[in-house]
């Protein structure tokens, strides 16, 4: 079955919503009916600007939006059950790399580098 491949920007304009406003990526937009396959969107990204801009911003929002979820799986739940806590704790673990990942600048370590004036030089030798 062959789905249509011409570039719409109404269409696309549908995936960058579903993108900024759920924690949906392009493969699992490009099975929901409707929606071109993943193929199409690639290419569609790799050669529109527009959307390829449209889409950069919507994963930002998206971003965004797993980070509140984040803070909603750490805040929720009965402690009681540990099965759930260990769950809840890998879910957001596995968020909070992905973050630093996709938005390093955002949400990425920190890292000080403090220049005290001194330069120690160590000599190895290889023998």
């Amino acid at each position: 079955m062959s789905r249509k491949s011409t570039y719409s920007e109404e269409k696309a304009d549908e995936i960058c919503e579903i993108i900024a406003t759920t924690t949906k990526g392009l493969r699992a937009i490009s099975v929901m009916e409707g929606m071109p396959d993943m193929s199409t969107i690639v290419r569609w990204l790799q050669k529109n600007d527009s959307f390829k801009t449209k889409y950069a911003e919507a994963k930002q929002w998206q971003q965004d939006l797993e980070v509140e979820e984040m803070k909603e799986i750490s805040d929720g739940g009965d402690a009681d059950d540990i099965v759930k806590v260990n769950r809840d704790k890998l879910r957001v673990h596995a968020r909070m790399w992905l973050s630093s990942k996709l938005a390093p600048k955002k949400y990425g370590d920190k890292i000080e580098v403090e220049n005290t004036g001194t330069l120690t030089v160590k000599s190895v030798s290889f023998e």
